[in-house]
């Protein structure tokens, strides 16, 4: 994954953390009152899952078809086709600093966890099985009195109790202490705490983090206390005294939950005082946290989408792409010498199906259109869709060969990425400009000459179809050129450049005529660039950009 992308996704996912750990915060307390504690613990499921829902692709189903056409850059040229320029983009590169930062952060705090992890499992290296129990899970006595009671791991979960367990609490206390083990042990809240600490371990640099993690250790806690207390029908006086008689332990256990006073106790004393809700209120309570969940996924879903299904594929994504589309390009533009004109379809040109995944990886699906296109869905890295380039062939009998236009709608930045390609919305299907009632245009004129501009016109006033001459005379660089331009308005919302052109390597008159949407470039190409690496450029290119009305 390109820097870039490594930013985007990672400011996507610590905003929706975020938005979880806020919506967690501000709604656990009025859940226990409404539905109970047990169904409150169940909110710590919006922060990860938010996290990856933010992710998550946000792929566009519609058809190609439905897109605007959009025309960027139309170029014309006898010899071979243009290739795309490589370009260099503006996106900001990840400083390699920061990135270390981060993944150090990660490892060293997972590394602590580990570490406290594995220091409380030595503990209990001594510790012996209690005898008289029949729960599906070891139970185990410490031979430290400061350890446990305690449910420790996720994957195989053990029960730990302190080595004075039997001195220390009455018989009836220590049933309760068991079947508040158990309860941990059935709810899986090891596998709770394991994702907690895993969670807290990528946010390390948020606050928000480890006070989810504290108050998410907190509430499991509480739904135990409740659920022991609601099941076993216990006494909550004798339940209180079994808490007050645990010792703290400063011992600590990332995987696992503990009795000990780090957990606060008076909350807890308080909690058992409290009615718990009927099965009635408890149902209502299950439904609409799941439908709370499911909304507030949805949510960040929407939030954390592009735009306007606004793709932002990498440079090196674009790039392949249009190379790996280049043959079927040429096998297009030698097809306009056949007598049957224009094809359509893959299989008419020789070329595999469009979603045969033959075009490389930086293209998911590239068909050939009716009316000279190619049309090509760019493909991510996971190979979800990135994109879409509309590469439309416009015939140029006079120049003696085609010039291409490359389309996309949904990439706001694709100009950045390939110099020959930029993003135009507006100019088609509800957005159409009705040209048809302008008399007149604006008109941007560039002339260049080998390679280099030597003539500029900005804002030249015409009326439709009305020339614009411009002369280009001899001087120690570059030849005599000379030529005109002049603009023609069209019912499908584009417009026709005409031009006129003589002179410099143009050993006769020609008169090319292509089409292009208002506000863009329409590049009229003459010539080629001969040699390899550093080929010299022999070509007199028009770049004209008509604008509908004078200011």
């Amino acid at each position: 994954m390109s820097s870039p992308e490594w930013i985007s996704h990672g400011w996507l996912a610590t905003l929706a953390f975020t938005f979880g750990v806020c919506a967690v915060a501000l709604l656990r307390h009025p859940c226990r009152r409404l539905f109970g504690t047990e169904l409150a613990a169940l909110l710590w499921t919006v922060p990860p899952l938010a996290v990856v829902v933010a992710c998550l692709p946000h792929v566009v189903t519609g058809p190609l078809a439905g897109l605007p056409p959009i025309v960027v850059q139309i170029a014309s040229a006898p010899g071979p086709l243009v290739t795309a320029a490589q370009a260099s983009t503006t996106q900001p590169e990840l400083p390699w600093f920061v990135s270390m930062a981060w993944l150090g952060g990660v490892v060293g705090v997972s590394l602590v966890a580990l570490m406290a992890q594995r220091r409380y499992r030595y503990r209990l290296r001594d510790a012996v099985p209690m005898p008289g129990t029949t729960f599906p899970w070891p139970v185990l006595k410490a031979t430290h009195a400061d350890v446990g009671p305690a449910l420790v791991g996720a994957w195989r979960p053990r029960i730990v109790l302190p080595a004075d367990f039997e001195r220390r609490y009455e018989p009836g206390e220590r049933a309760l202490i068991l079947a508040h083990e158990a309860t941990h042990a059935r709810r899986l809240d090891g596998w709770w705490c394991l994702i907690g600490q895993a969670v807290a371990s990528l946010f390390w640099f948020h606050p928000l983090a480890w006070w989810g993690l504290r108050a998410l250790r907190h509430d499991l806690e509480l739904a135990c206390d409740a659920a022991v207390v609601h099941t076993n029908d216990a006494s909550r006086a004798m339940y209180a005294r079994a808490m007050l008689k645990t010792q703290a332990t400063g011992a600590l256990l990332p995987v696992g939950c503990s009795w000990s006073s780090r957990h606060p106790v008076t909350e807890r004393i308080v909690m058992l005082k409290r009615i718990q809700p009927g099965h009635a209120r408890r149902s209502a309570g299950r439904m609409s946290l799941g439908l709370l969940v499911a909304a507030l996924s949805a949510v960040v879903y929407a939030a954390t989408g592009q735009d306007g299904a606004a793709y932002h594929p990498g440079k090196d994504v674009v790039t392949s792409a249009l190379k790996a589309a280049r043959p079927a390009q040429e096998a297009l533009a030698e097809s306009t010498s056949r007598p049957s004109g224009n094809p359509s379809g893959n299989a008419a040109l020789g070329l595999p199906a469009p979603d045969s995944g033959a075009f490389g990886p930086a293209i998911k699906r590239l068909e050939i259109a009716e009316g000279g296109h190619v049309l090509v869905t760019l493909a991510d890295v996971h190979g979800a869709v990135a994109g879409h380039l509309d590469l439309e062939m416009h015939p140029a009998a006079q120049v003696g060969s085609v010039g291409w236009s490359c389309r996309s709608s949904d990439i706001p930045d694709v100009q950045q990425l390939a110099p020959t390609c930029s993003y135009l919305a507006g100019f088609a299907g509800k957005h159409k400009v009705d040209l048809m009632s302008f008399d007149r245009f604006s008109l941007d004129v560039a002339l260049s000459i080998n390679g280099k501009e030597v003539d500029k016109a900005a804002k030249v006033c015409l009326k439709t179809g009305e020339p614009y001459r411009f002369t280009r005379e001899q001087d120690a660089s570059h030849p005599p050129v000379q030529g005109s331009v002049s603009v023609q308005p069209m019912a499908s919302g584009q417009v026709e450049i005409r031009s006129a052109l003589e002179g410099g390597i143009i050993r006769q008159p020609i008169f090319p005529k292509l089409h292009s949407y208002p506000g863009q470039t329409a590049t009229i190409q003459v010539g080629e660039k001969v040699g390899g690496d550093h080929p010299e450029d022999h070509t007199v290119k028009l770049d004209v950009i008509a604008t509908p009305g004078c200011a």
